[in-house]
Formats: C-alpha cells, sequence, structure tokens
C-alpha cells in the first residue's frame, strides 16, 4: 500500500468536468487499488470544508 497526495484546481463535486474529474477519477482508481488517496482542492462555493468520498479523503479549502 502507498499513500498518495492528488492536487486539483476545484472539487470535481462543484466544477464537473475537466481537469478536476480526472484528478477524481484517479483518486478513485488508485483507493480502488488499495492504496491511501488525499485529494485537496479549492472550493469555490465553500460550502464546505473536508469531506470523506468512497473511501478517498478529501480537504477543500476556500
Amino acid at each position: 500500500m502507498a499513500r498518495f497526495l492528488i492536487l486539483a484546481l476545484y472539487d470535481y463535486a462543484d466544477v464537473h468536468g475537466g481537469a478536476p474529474k480526472l484528478a477524481y477519477e484517479q483518486a478513485e482508481f488508485l483507493h480502488n487499488q488499495g492504496h491511501e488517496v488525499w485529494l485537496l482542492a479549492q472550493d469555490p462555493t465553500t460550502h464546505h470544508s473536508s469531506t470523506i468520498s468512497t473511501g478517498i479523503s478529501t480537504r477543500i479549502h476556500a
């Protein structure tokens, strides 16, 4: 098992498509392979500060 930190400009939940989607899909793939994955992104809406989705730890910063 390895640990991964993936950086994205925006959270995929807030901005659909493009690079944020690719970052999320990569995180999801790595998690499904048994790795510990953190996705660090910016939240343009400032609605939330942290979520855990499908086992991927996501930290969102405004």
